[in-house]
């Protein structure tokens, strides 16, 4: 199955820190791992439905920089992209 993530990235002129805390984040989503250590399951997962996971980071992981609450208001640092990824067989439904 295929799935479709839609992920926010910082643009080039963004500060260092969002770029690795929204790259950071990225990397955990799809992969369902994050090099703090944190995991999510995946679980079932069907065609059109939307997940949205939750992960419990480390307090020092780059993922929960507390500017990432300010990020938001400067929305011309931050840009979506679509990345689709071959999920493995049993994230199928």
């Amino acid at each position: 199955m295929k799935a479709l993530f839609v992920l926010p990235f910082a643009t080039l002129d963004a500060p260092a820190w969002l770029h690795e805390a929204l790259e950071t984040r990225a990397l955990a989503t799809i992969t369902r791992n994050c090099p703090c250590g944190a995991t999510y399951e995946r679980g079932e997962i069907r065609p059109g439905e939307v997940h949205t996971p939750a992960m419990l980071h480390e307090v020092d992981c780059p993922a929960t920089d507390p500017r990432l609450g300010s990020a938001a208001l400067l929305p011309e640092w931050i840009e979506l992209h679509a990345i689709g990824v071959d999920l493995p067989d049993e994230a199928a439904a």
